[in-house]
């Protein structure tokens, strides 16, 4: 991500997906299905590279419907842990205003005390955060929107370790906001004829 899943601090800033096995490549990611399975609808996440070199990249995917997974190293203080994430919602607001975001702090094996308290302090940072930033831009856009990410909560908190519960949760809340109609009431229209068939054509040219 643009350094503001980016989106630094270490890589876990980025936005990407929730794979523990993938690299920091933006071409690697992760498919879900609605519960119950179906066979026309389908969700694939991306895992953003981390590297200043791939941030050209990122708005590719930062575009408007596109749902964020904001990353971050749990293990760190909580001022590094609110400045990474208030970092990927600047980012957002500037490239893709209202997205749909969901907050995962990894390495929760490695957090030292009690990570629940952790969480719950950094929560309220970040809502101290949000209420400012709403009071303050309401008044320089007026009627219009606020392009504040649109924050579903609870941050979710996992292990780095290996595959675990801790991840297969956060992967189920993945596909439960992921096909959530009223976040993304375009997800099951019809695709307009016209992309239908530009498509056809990007097809017809590379093969």
């Amino acid at each position: 991500s643009p350094r503001a899943r980016a989106r630094a601090l270490p890589d876990e800033r980025r936005l990407r997906a929730l794979d523990p096995k993938s690299s920091h490549a933006p071409s690697r990611r992760v498919s879900f299905s609605p519960d119950p399975p179906s066979s026309s609808l389908s969700s694939r996440s991306y895992d953003f590279g981390g590297q200043p070199e791939y941030f050209p990249f990122h708005q590719l995917f930062l575009t408007v419907g596109a749902f964020c997974v904001v990353v971050f190293d749990l293990s760190r203080d909580v001022d590094e842990c609110f400045e990474a994430v208030v970092e990927q919602f600047n980012v957002l607001s500037m490239s893709t205003p209202l997205a749909v975001v969901m907050v995962v702090g990894t390495h929760l094996d490695l957090v030292a005390g009690d990570a629940a308290t952790k969480l719950s302090a950094l929560t309220e940072r970040i809502e101290a955060w949000r209420a400012k930033q709403r009071k303050v831009r309401s008044k320089d856009s007026g009627d219009a929107p606020l392009d504040l990410p649109n924050l579903q909560r609870p941050i979710r908190a996992v292990d780095s370790h290996d595959m675990n519960d801790t991840i297969d949760a956060a992967r189920a809340r993945i596909q439960e906001l992921a096909f959530d109609e009223k976040l993304f009431p375009a997800f099951r229209k019809d695709v307009p004829l016209t992309y239908e068939r530009l498509r056809a054509v990007c097809v017809a040219v590379a093969n």
